[in-house]
This record gives structure tokens, sequence and C-alpha cells, in this order.
């Protein structure tokens, strides 16, 4: 029996329904247009970027410099062997004060060279450079580390009170004590412990080497606030000669 036909575009009108079921769908690309509103809104950015990875690069060099020139500059050097040399080292936090400082060996020493002393006095200080009465130490030969350190004490329900403390090595050799008035907190007048950024040697094996010196202001009482002519309490902190027996 032959079909008719009618019967033939049935059976195609099912195929293309089979077709259509089956195919996948084709997945729509998308893609970003460029125009000249993107470049616009990109360029500054990338502008930005590229100036914030140059100058970063530049202050890593200029950091890495600066600390070679500081490791230079901080470096002790020794020219005459009969005398000391000394150079303050960089503070780790403020106010911190300290000195590497290399001192005649035992064998300079008997042939001719100079044996020092660390000396610390708090009254008596002027700025005429005259040495008042010091607490005074022997330094032995060799290389050591000086600090020099104030602190307040704050007893319990007391008057606070103040504590200087001149340490060779990390150990203390020199304490004085003194009462709260000792510092008014007015400030002073005076060198600090940055004298010595490079390696310093005194002309002869006579000379005295100021390491530290403030002479505290005081109250003017009205409002102003001075250093005083006549001596004063502060600090000061010095390396002298010992005389030869």
């Amino acid at each position: 029996m032959r079909p008719t036909p009618s019967d033939i575009e049935a059976i195609l009108d099912i195929h293309q329904i089979e077709n259509s079921a089956t195919r996948t769908p084709k997945t729509r690309k998308l893609r970003f247009r460029w125009n000249l509103m993107t470049l616009l809104v990109l360029m500054p950015v990338v502008a930005t970027w590229t100036q914030y990875f140059r100058l970063r690069h530049e202050n890593e060099r200029l950091q890495r410099e600066i600390q070679v020139m500081e490791s230079q500059s901080r470096e002790l050097v020794v020219v005459q062997k009969d005398r000391l040399a000394v150079v303050n080292l960089p503070p780790s936090w403020a106010d911190e004060q300290k000195w590497v400082m290399e001192l005649p060996s035992e064998d300079s020493v008997a042939n001719g060279g100079t044996t020092y002393q660390l000396c610390l006095a708090t009254r008596e200080i002027n700025l005429s450079g005259t040495r008042p009465s010091a607490k005074k130490y022997t330094l032995p030969p060799g290389r050591h580390q000086i600090e020099l350190k104030t602190r307040r004490e704050r007893g319990n329900g007391k008057q606070s009170s103040w504590n200087i403390i001149a340490l060779v090595d990390d150990q203390p050799v020199i304490e004085i004590n003194e009462s709260a008035d000792w510092n008014p907190g007015f400030g002073g007048y005076g060198s600090g412990g940055d004298r010595f950024d490079r390696s310093y040697q005194p002309k002869n094996t006579s000379q005295s080497v100021l390491l530290f010196h403030e002479q505290f202001s005081v109250d003017q009482s009205n409002g102003q606030f001075k250093v005083p002519e006549e001596p004063s309490n502060g600090l000061l902190l010095w390396v002298q000669p010992i005389p030869q027996s």
C-alpha cells in the first residue's frame, strides 16, 4: 500500500520536530567592546599604577643606599692607637644615647698610650665647659659600648625621683639618684649624643672627649624658661685621660 502525499508530509513534520528537540542551543559569546570612552578611562588607571610601581622600586633602592651610607658613616676607625676613638650609635628609640668606643690596648698604654675614665655629673653644670665634681669609672682597654640612661622612678604614694645611669657593655658602672625637682621639665640646652655621627679621635692624648652635655632651663616666673647663667642642674658625661704616675 503506497503512502499518500498527506502521510509523507506527516512523516516530514515528525522528523523536523525531533531534530528541533535534540538540537542544542548555541551559546552566544560575549565580547568586550573597545571604544574611545573605555580607553580614556583606562589610560589614567594604567599610568597611576605604573608610576606607583616605579616609585616603589626607586624608594627601595634609595633605602638600601641610605643603609649602606649609615653603616659606613657609623664605622669606628682607629688611626692613632695611643688614644681613644668614638662614634655614636643611631638611636633605636627617642632619647637613647649610645656610643661605641675603642680604647688603647695594654700594649699601647705600656708604650705611651692613654688610660681613660668615664665621668658623670648631674649638678653644677654650665655652658662654659668647665668640669664639675663627678662620679668616675676607669675604662678597661679594648672596644666597649657606652650608654647613658635617665629614668624617672615613681613610687607608691611617694614623691618621684630620678635615676641616672652610665653603662658599659650593658653593665651599670655609675649611678646617681636625684630628687624630683632636679629636672623641672622645662627643657634645656647643650649638645646631645649625636655629636659623633662619624668616627672621632682627639687631637692628642691629653684631651678629654665630651659625650653628652645638657643644662636644664628654669622658670623665670613670667612664663619664660631660660638656662641660668650660673651653674645649675643638668647632665654631663665625658671621658678624660688618667694622668700617668
